[in-house]
């Protein structure tokens, strides 16, 4: 279950309710995104102010992500699992969305103050996310089954950086 892998509940963080209806049981990769936002010292905050513009700034029924990896590299839970994400343009369906806190691209990041190299700790709990969710859903990390945004077809963006991007076989092997 989600809460065996140290995932941070929706409620603890204040998350409102969802509206989403879409649901999407089947599983099959992971796409591994930033938010390109500043990673912040109060992570509950910042998934709010996320919850916040995703769905009254864009419309949707809930946070895009279904997790959330923090700097210091506590999972939190978003979208509920059991929903079709909004994360990947025409490739959401089958696809689990975590995003790491922060803008981890060596430019673009419009002033955003941040350590744009994920640090450690990050890269431990998202692995440990990977594998956990992987266990879950008989997902088994590859470089096809765990891709960035940017590596999904049709996608034209940086996501998830450049910094990130370069982990995203450490992010696949479950740890350093």
């Amino acid at each position: 279950e989600i809460a065996a892998l140290g995932v941070v509940a929706r409620e603890s963080w204040g998350a409102r309710a969802t509206r989403c209806t879409d649901g999407d049981a089947s599983k099959r990769r992971m796409a591994i995104h930033h938010t390109v936002s500043q990673p912040s010292g109060d992570p509950a905050s910042r998934l709010r102010g996320i919850q916040a513009y995703h769905m009254d700034s864009r419309g949707w029924c809930d946070i895009g992500y279904h997790f959330l990896v923090s700097i210091d590299g506590r999972l939190w839970e978003g979208r509920p699992i059991q929903y079709l994400g909004a994360h990947v343009g025409g490739h959401n369906s089958g696809n689990i969305g975590i995003s790491f806190i922060g803008c981890f691209h060596s430019s673009s990041c419009g002033g955003i103050e941040t350590p744009h190299v994920p640090p450690e700790e990050m890269i431990s709990g998202g692995a440990g996310l990977v594998r956990g969710l992987g266990d879950l859903y008989g997902i088994t990390p590859s470089s096809t089954t765990v891709l960035g945004h940017r590596d999904h077809p049709g996608q034209s963006t940086s996501c998830p950086g450049d910094h990130l991007h370069r982990r995203l076989d450490d992010l696949r092997a479950g740890a350093p």
